[in-house]
């Protein structure tokens, strides 16, 4: 359990972005927004689509474990199915996750984020449930690790610590993460744009 952990904890980095902001009677300004990331290649990271949807040109990743912050920007967003694809060229030699096959029922999972402002959130679950999202026709797994306000674009990893989905959003006590499948079809198109 302590090299999965090791393993996540260094391929995962919280995601900075100053975006504009218009508050509700109608002023701009600009205001932080922290999301986390999960490296898939020295220089390339995933996380959710909603995370990056207002970013303006300040953008960066900070590297909790080496405490440096790598300047970062939008290869490629889809707002449908919640997932962005962000580089950091500076960011080189970074450790990453290899991509998994899939989970079912009950198959243990396990997160590690940047939460609510406190890096180094790591939990534990089981896979509740595989459904397909009725509005946005996405691939989506129901599980039961907890994950905090600023932890969407985490991962969720299997037991081998292989990348099975992307954390977008809690609803109770459930978790919502896109599944591989999606983050599959997602990369083909990302890395061909």
């Amino acid at each position: 359990m302590l090299k999965l952990y090791l393993i996540l904890s260094l391929a995962t980095v919280t995601f900075n972005i100053k975006a504009l902001h218009r508050d509700i009677r109608g002023k701009q300004s600009l205001r932080m927004f922290d999301c986390t990331a999960v490296y898939i290649s020295p220089t390339e990271a995933l996380t959710a689509a909603h995370c990056v949807r207002n970013a303006s040109n300040y953008m960066w990743i900070h590297d909790d474990s080496a405490n440096k912050s790598y300047s970062a920007e939008v290869i490629y967003a889809d707002p449908q199915h919640d997932l962005a694809l962000i580089t950091a060229p500076r960011a080189t030699n970074r450790p990453f996750v290899n991509l998994g096959t899939g989970v079912v029922r009950m198959d243990p999972i396990y997160t590690y984020n940047s939460g609510d402002g406190i890096p180094g959130n790591w939990n534990q679950g089981i896979v509740s449930n595989l459904i397909i999202d009725p509005d946005t026709n996405t691939h989506q797994i129901l599980h039961t690790a907890s994950i905090l306000s600023g932890a969407s674009g985490s991962g969720l990893f299997d037991k081998k610590g292989h990348l099975i989905g992307i954390n977008t959003m809690t609803q109770g006590a459930m978790a919502y993460a896109v599944d591989i499948s999606e983050i599959r079809a997602f990369l083909a198109i990302a890395r061909a744009f």
